[in-house]
């Protein structure tokens, strides 16, 4: 099982592994971690450190962050310059983490990481490419 840490501004991290929890019960291996805007990315990191002590597997990680290039993002990077093994994801929405969660038993964090990079854009939808592939078919 791949181990899990989410994070983001505020209470993101903590809101999405609630709403996860909804559709798959109570989970191993994943925390949730707030970043407070009092805090830095050393504080990050300290709470990353935590996180990571209380997984069974030490050798693979996943850090999923929301912003590419914010503290939690630069945290992670840090982090993972120190710990071979840990693979960070930027731009993490429910989608994706219950498309991370239902893969992590399968494989190595490669792997998953393998299968967001393939079908993350099948995520997003806008109401004007609905509406003109709907107007398409109807002209079939």
């Amino acid at each position: 099982m791949v181990p899990i840490i989410i994070c983001g501004h505020g209470n993101l991290a903590e809101g999405m592994l609630a709403a996860s929890e909804m559709v798959f019960g109570g989970m191993d291996q994943i925390t949730a971690v707030k970043f407070l805007p009092e805090e830095g990315v050393l504080d990050l990191i300290k709470k990353y450190e935590a996180a990571a002590a209380g997984f069974d597997d030490k050798e693979e990680m996943l850090i999923l962050v929301d912003i590419f290039g914010g503290s939690p993002y630069n945290a992670a990077a840090r982090y993972a310059v120190t710990h071979p093994g840990t693979e960070v994801v930027t731009g993490v929405n429910l989608p994706m983490l219950i498309e991370v969660l239902s893969l992590r038993n399968s494989g190595t964090v490669q792997d998953v990481v393998d299968s967001i990079r393939e079908s993350y854009s099948d995520y997003y939808h806008t109401y004007s490419e609905m509406i003109a592939h709907r107007a398409d078919e109807e002209e079939l």
